[in-house]
């Protein structure tokens, strides 16, 4: 979000953050075009959503599917503390 705006504040954390979180291993995703929602979609679909229910958001149902998957608390992502929590 620190490229919408020049008036940033002090606890402001800047492009660090979004590389740091890249590096994690978390997605990138330029929110101009409708690349993330075109992988939700498919993700949707594998996790055995109804054509009609890809929307390519993923909000509380496909949470909850990731979890039925197997996917700690929902998140795509396995994050570190995931095995702590």
């Amino acid at each position: 979000h620190y490229h919408q705006t020049t008036a940033r504040s002090l606890g402001d954390p800047g492009p660090w953050l979004q590389q740091a979180l890249k590096n994690a291993g978390y997605e990138t995703y330029a929110f101009d075009g409708d690349d993330d929602k075109a992988i939700w979609k498919a993700r949707q679909q594998a996790l055995g959503f109804a054509t009609g229910d890809c929307d390519g958001v993923p909000g509380p149902a496909t949470v909850r599917a990731l979890e039925a998957s197997g996917k700690k608390h929902g998140m795509y992502v396995s994050r570190p503390i995931d095995a702590l929590i």
